[in-house]
């Protein structure tokens, strides 16, 4: 993606003018080679930000906000609630229990269980059913935010994550000063297990290909390509699908 930038100060001379240079983002980082026109002097610029999904500061929910439902596996009614996260939070659900509150940072290192659902477990205490309202999270680029969950599975509300994305938008969000840090992919991954793949290669923007085929004349050979994930994109096109 490029875009045109106006304004620059040589770091050496502090000379001050306008200038036409193309910068474009690597991984969601912007570098520049830039030449003073005064001196000459030639240095490199590296910003970390993306002028098309404008993904550089970190971001958390303005207000609380509360949701409830039944838990898919569990059967049972669950409450979350939504609190607002500074800087360097990241996303983590607090176990709500009568004897006491538990953390449980949304972190590959609780994970559980991953048969049909994902599951995140601290302290001998548990989260089902995550996946949704991670998603929504992400999909709407929220880097912090407190999940208080008071039972033991996140609630299946409609079977996808819009209606989480309802209630994020409902308690508004806001950006925070600090930049987020953006995970490079240097080389490809591959991930397989049986008929199922992941291959995650480098890029410069955000994309996704997702494929299914199942032995259902409603489900098979099902296809969608995502050319740049922005969260307008990803409430319309990814949020509504239904587990």
């Amino acid at each position: 993606w490029e875009w045109w930038s106006n304004k620059k100060t040589c770091p050496k001379c502090n000379w001050r003018w306008q200038i036409t240079h193309t910068t474009q983002s690597i991984f969601w980082t912007i570098q520049q080679t830039i030449t003073c026109d005064k001196c000459a002097w030639t240095w490199e610029s590296f910003e970390n930000i993306c002028s098309i999904c404008n993904w550089e500061k970190r971001r958390t929910i303005k207000k609380e906000i509360r949701t409830s439902g039944i838990g898919i596996h569990s059967g049972l009614i669950s409450e979350i609630v939504f609190k607002p996260a500074p800087p360097d939070t990241g996303i983590i659900f607090v176990k709500r229990t009568t004897e006491k509150s538990v953390i449980i940072p949304s972190s590959i290192k609780n994970v559980i269980d991953t048969e049909n659902q994902v599951t995140l477990s601290a302290e001998e205490r548990k989260i089902q059913t995550i996946e949704h309202l991670l998603s929504a999270l992400s999909g709407l680029n929220i880097s912090n935010c407190i999940i208080e969950v008071f039972n033991r599975e996140i609630p299946v509300m409609d079977g996808s994550a819009y209606p989480f994305v309802e209630a994020i938008k409902e308690a508004g969000i806001v950006e925070q000063n600090e930049n987020c840090q953006v995970i490079r992919i240097p080389h490809p991954i591959w991930v397989t297990e049986g008929d199922k793949y992941l291959v995650v290669l480098p890029s410069d923007k955000l994309e996704f290909n997702f494929h299914i085929s199942y032995k259902h004349f409603l489900l098979h050979n099902e296809s969608i390509y995502i050319d740049c994930l922005t969260p307008e994109l990803y409430e319309k096109e990814i949020s509504r699908a239904r587990t």
